[in-house]
């Protein structure tokens, strides 16, 4: 994509964006904003570099002026902004007011007990309600720079089912060709890294002939108490080089349009982007690992948003966070415009509105708000005239009504059934074949395949017995085809 489609792209979501946030006067007179739930990421942060970064590079990193992974003074801002952008939304939607003493106490600032994440809700708080000392809510009998278990995205089921389950989700997350074309599209995006930090005069490439990024033979790893991670090559080495470019870029302004000592394109920064941010996506944002990652964080979800004391809730975690919940949630695919980082930019946030109608009805409606690159290197206020993206979200189990909202009960229903089924994510659904979570034609298809001994992908043999006689066989076949066509 060349700078003028960039650009043009770039002016036309930002309209959207601003359409988002100024809703029309006729959906006003229907309906009145009662809460917000905010589920976001910390700011900007310094980078965290490792030997694996060292290696892949001849060049010096950026020294960042703060301790390892803790917020920068740009990140401080930078949230400090967004803080004041929703207090002047939040002021004009009448759901904060300095006029009523009690507002204080409807804002609810949850972080994980990480120096960045208590940080970026502080400056938040600081832009939201200026002057009045929100204090920042976080796990005090946990270590600091520990992870809470509530943000801890980790696997704790590990079964073979589960495996299974993954691993049909990701080929149906990532598309055509499934994960290993993503992977291979993906590894083009890590040539364009590689040239850029010049990887063929790395001290790795000198000493140990690693001169480029190779993602091979890609795959879904799941082991307790860890958190997820597509394998394959120094795909996991990629995507940490890919994260600390970002950082680095963003905390170095004087030098934008550079890194290295090179002078890179928009374009070229979005394919740096990508690299973490898709990893990031395709590690954890499908459902079986998701419900089982996000498990805690679901559970605090529902706890803040039916407490009726509560009208501001801000849970302040990880890229990670955000991947795990948009595949609990079964959101239906976006790219966010703007950023190289498509999925889960920094500063960023899934924001959750919930509007009351004149008979007392709720309903929700889903948007992710975040700062552009160019906001971020700008340090730009931001206002209701100047606001930051803000890209609609959909959920792919519910409908929209002709106003764009999902009514509130069924929104509780997805979240509950999401922790609900934490319970049961080792077990299969009956006679779902292919492991994509319905019984349909597709699951019939692959018993013949199987039969015929034609190669595909997911099966499992013990639910493909659909009669339950032993073995799988052309009565099978006839089974469940009178299964699929039951009413």
């Amino acid at each position: 994509m060349n700078k003028f489609l960039i650009l043009l792209f770039s002016l036309t979501t930002t309209y959207s964006a601003k359409a988002q946030i100024t809703r029309p006067e006729e959906f006003h007179s229907k309906y009145k904003l009662a809460k917000v739930m905010m589920m976001g990421r910390h700011h900007v942060r310094s980078g965290a570099i490792t030997n694996r970064e060292h290696r892949v590079t001849p060049h010096e990193w950026h020294q960042w002026e703060v301790e390892e992974g803790n917020l920068t003074q740009r990140g401080a801002l930078l949230e400090e902004q967004m803080g004041i952008f929703f207090n002047l939304w939040l002021s004009k939607e009448q759901l904060l007011g300095f006029s009523d003493p009690s507002s204080a106490d409807s804002v609810h600032i949850y972080a994980n007990s990480m120096e960045r994440t208590i940080e970026t809700g502080r400056n938040f708080a600081k832009g939201l309600m200026p002057g009045k000392d929100l204090q920042v809510v976080y796990n005090t009998s946990v270590e600091m720079g520990k992870m809470d278990p509530v943000f801890n995205t980790v696997s704790s089921k590990t079964s073979d089912v589960l495996k299974k389950k993954a691993n049909a989700e990701i080929d149906l997350l990532c598309g055509e060709g499934g994960l290993r074309e993503a992977i291979s599209q993906l590894e083009q995006d890590a040539e364009v890294m590689a040239d850029i930090i010049d990887m063929t005069s790395s001290t790795g490439c000198l000493e140990a002939n690693a001169c480029s990024f190779h993602f091979d033979n890609p795959y879904i790893s799941l082991s307790r108490n860890a958190m997820p991670k597509i394998q394959g090559g120094n795909l996991y080495t990629a995507q940490l080089v890919s994260g600390n470019l970002i950082l680095q870029y963003y905390d170095m302004p004087e030098s934008a349009g550079h890194i290295f000592g090179h002078e890179i394109t928009e374009e070229q920064l979005y394919t740096i982007g990508r690299v973490k941010d898709l990893w990031c996506h395709w590690s954890m944002s499908y459902h079986s690992v998701g419900t089982d990652i996000c498990h805690l964080f679901l559970e605090k979800m529902r706890k803040e948003i039916t407490n009726p004391v509560n009208k501001i809730i801000y849970l302040v975690g990880h890229d990670s966070t955000i991947a795990g919940l948009t595949g609990a949630l079964e959101m239906d695919e976006y790219t966010l415009p703007a950023t190289p980082e498509c999925k889960t930019p920094l500063g960023g946030k899934i924001v959750v509105e919930v509007w009351q109608d004149e008979n007392k009805q709720q309903y929700v409606a889903l948007n992710y708000v975040y700062q552009s690159a160019q906001q971020i290197l700008g340090l730009d206020q931001l206002s209701l005239s100047h606001p930051p993206m803000m890209v609609p979200l959909s959920l792919n189990k519910l409908e929209q009504n002709a106003d764009g909202l999902y009514p509130f009960e069924q929104f509780m229903g997805l979240l509950n059934n999401a922790i609900d089924a934490y319970d049961t994510l080792d077990e299969y659904l009956p006679n779902d074949v292919n492991l994509d979570r319905k019984v349909d034609m597709l699951d019939v298809v692959d018993i013949i395949l199987y039969l015929k001994g034609i190669p595909f992908k997911h099966f499992v043999s013990s639910v493909a017995d659909i009669n339950k006689d032993g073995s799988v066989t052309e009565m099978d076949v006839h089974s469940l085809i009178s299964k699929v066509a039951e009413p």
